[in-house]
């Protein structure tokens, strides 16, 4: 699997691509509970990120994102004006491994008013992790409205067992 760059996705269904950062702090895992979910250590600073991606002017994924500052401290200081965050890691911040978590999630009042959506509609949630070296880079959850997104896996067998 790769990590599927947001602008360069939208722009391959001949969309224009434009986004939007909704919320923009810093803070600091706090607790266990908290670090452990994001994959850091209690006291770790994190840049964290809203923002909404849109093709034609219409939601194409709401995105939250917690970058480590430990492990990239240059993003503190970017505003992502011309070039969303996850296009400035791709380019930027080279990565070792990478974890996706993907499920079905049902559109809630407040996520549907962003993502402009009826209530219970059918979302798609990724949640993906990247480490450098064993440590944390990012953690983001894309939620992507179903019907407007289709996510595709090309792959070959990793080794040949004979046919079945």
């Amino acid at each position: 699997m790769h990590i599927q760059d947001i602008r360069a996705e939208v722009m391959a269904i001949d969309r224009t691509y434009t986004f939007e950062i909704t919320d923009r702090s810093i803070r600091t895992a706090t607790d266990a509970i908290d670090a452990r979910h994001v994959g850091v250590l209690v006291g770790t600073r994190l840049l964290t990120l809203e923002v909404m991606h849109y093709a034609d002017n219409l939601p194409f994924t709401m995105e939250t994102r917690q970058i480590n500052l430990d492990a990239v401290p240059q993003v503190e200081k970017l505003q992502f004006k011309d070039e969303p965050p996850g296009s400035w890691l791709l380019h930027n911040v080279p990565f070792t491994d990478g974890e996706h978590s993907i499920r079905a999630v049902s559109a809630d009042a407040i996520l549907a008013r962003r993502l402009q959506v009826v209530e219970r509609t059918a979302c798609i949630s990724i949640a993906r992790r990247t480490w450098q070296d064993g440590v944390l880079i990012t953690f983001v959850r894309l939620i992507y409205p179903g019907d407007r997104h289709r996510f595709v896996v090309r792959f070959k067998p990793s080794m040949t067992l004979g046919a079945s």
